[in-house]
């Protein structure tokens, strides 16, 4: 609702939706076949930004360790990771040709901190007041979660820092750890 009243579109309102449902899908998806046990980092950013596979060069590069978080978190980094790429496509750098995001990761002994870095695209200016993208994405780290999210709006793009408290990280069971249904050295577009 929040989305269609600050555009006043039911047509984009509608596409909004149906790329959060999709990217929640995929998650769901992801965590079914786990028994939603979690899903891995690596493939939760896969699924996300695939559909911008098909930007021209490195669009969107991606790396970080193996890391398995529960179902809640899961479908937490989904929806941000889906936010920040959304507002990316229309304001950017993925909205420019040569735009591309960077997106990584490290775990230490508090969680993982992902780290989503803009390059390439429109200058930057601080917004006069935030946006629904913005509250969702914090809305989906620091209220569900109890991390993080700290945004940086630097003149050659967005920077955007995500914790995720170590509660939520799951250890796989080691008959799991070689089994990854996304390929996780893949960076888009290949």
């Amino acid at each position: 609702d929040q989305t269609m009243s600050s555009t006043g579109d039911f047509q984009k309102f509608r596409e909004a939706f149906m790329g959060r449902l999709l990217a929640l899908t995929r998650t769901h998806e992801a965590l079914s076949a786990s028994k939603w046990a979690g899903a891995d980092v690596r493939q939760i950013v896969a699924l996300t930004m695939g559909p911008y596979e098909d930007a021209p060069g490195d669009s969107v590069v991606y790396d970080g360790p193996d890391t398995k978080l529960d179902a809640n978190a899961s479908s937490s980094l989904c929806m941000a990771i889906h936010e920040l790429a959304t507002n990316s496509v229309k304001y950017g750098s993925l909205s420019e040709p040569e735009g591309m995001v960077d997106l990584r990761w490290k775990l230490d002994d508090e969680g993982l901190r992902m780290k989503w870095t803009e390059r390439g695209g429109p200058f930057v200016t601080p917004p006069e007041k935030s946006g629904f993208g913005t509250s969702l994405v914090t809305g989906m780290v620091e209220h569900n979660l109890g991390g993080d999210v700290t945004f940086e709006y630097a003149s050659e793009g967005l920077r955007c820092t995500l914790f995720i408290p170590d509660d939520h990280i799951v250890t796989p069971p080691a008959e799991d750890q070689h089994k990854n249904p996304a390929d996780p050295s893949r960076s888009f577009p290949s």
